[in-house]
């Protein structure tokens, strides 16, 4: 049984599992307010050149986690799990291993920054709930990530069902499908694609003049100086980094990388390597020292 083609206006009025991680505010691409939007008005993104990506390497991605399992059986593709007459989940396989369902959702990465140790359901978290949200569909035992990242390496993670979770997502989403009819948008957050969203929301310009209140006007004008200031900080330290490398490929602070250099076409660029400050805290001894 295979369910509406994505990018139909079936599709887009209902809540799907890859819709769930922008629904719940854990999507990079997505956030609920341009979720929101694209589910009301039918305005879809033009698909990437990443996504057309995704979905040509699928069948591959797939195929690669069948030979790695041979014990999986009754394996189907893109059968549609329906949730009354709201929500949806088509996982790209499933099959039965020791008499229990099982899913699997293939996936690509340029990098692997965010994924964690392979066997682990350490995966971006935009993949997490999409995961968990078609387990809650399907009522599956798990679900397998496999994935193919640079270098053209395979890798396998694995979701075990939580149905704890499960109901938290899927009521979550069903509050976020009723907003949709109750033509009430999710809050505003610092999102890009919630920017973007309300960018193109009114593209026309009327000669009219709108009175903020002081928090708004302050809030604005404040936030904006801010930035200046952060960005001129931030070309100091790299410009600094850059001058103390010289010709190093490598930047360390006791042995916890930080950036490197990498060639570009003006010079080079500068990629920090390091996500937190907390590795960079000096410890008691160096604080004594």
């Amino acid at each position: 049984m295979s369910g509406p083609v994505p990018g139909s206006p079936e599709w887009i009025r209902l809540v799907t599992a890859s819709k769930a991680g922008p629904i719940i505010g854990v999507s990079p691409w997505d956030s609920p307010r341009s979720m929101w939007h694209k589910m009301t008005t039918g305005e879809w993104d033009a698909e990437t050149e990443a996504m057309r990506r995704g979905t040509l390497l699928e069948p591959a991605i797939v195929q690669w986690w069948i030979d790695r399992h041979p014990e999986a059986t009754e394996v189907t593709t893109q059968t549609w799990h329906p949730l009354d007459d709201w929500a949806g989940a088509t996982p790209d396989a499933e099959a039965m291993i020791d008499d229990e369902r099982v899913l699997v959702e293939a996936k690509s990465a340029s990098r692997m920054d965010d994924w964690g140790d392979a066997g682990t359901d350490a995966i971006p978290a935009t993949y997490l709930a999409q995961a968990y949200f078609s387990l809650a569909l399907s009522g599956a035992a798990r679900c397998y990530v496999p994935v193919i990242g640079p270098y053209l390496e395979f890798s396998e993670y694995v979701v075990e069902s939580n149905p704890e979770f499960e109901r938290d997502i899927l009521a979550r989403c069903r509050t976020f499908y009723d907003s949709l009819a109750a033509d009430e948008p999710p809050e505003l957050d610092g999102h890009v694609a919630t920017y973007n969203t309300v960018r193109k929301q009114h593209a026309d310009i009327d000669d009219e003049t709108v009175d903020l209140t002081q928090s708004d006007a302050h809030e604005f004008v404040a936030s904006a100086l801010a930035l200046d200031a952060a960005e001129s900080r931030a070309r100091l330290a790299r410009s600094t980094l850059l001058d103390l490398m010289g010709r190093a490929k490598r930047a360390e602070y006791a042995g916890a990388p930080v950036a490197r250099r990498q060639n570009a076409k003006h010079g080079v660029n500068l990629v920090r390597i390091c996500k937190t400050t907390a590795a960079l805290t000096p410890k008691p001894k160096e604080i004594a020292s």
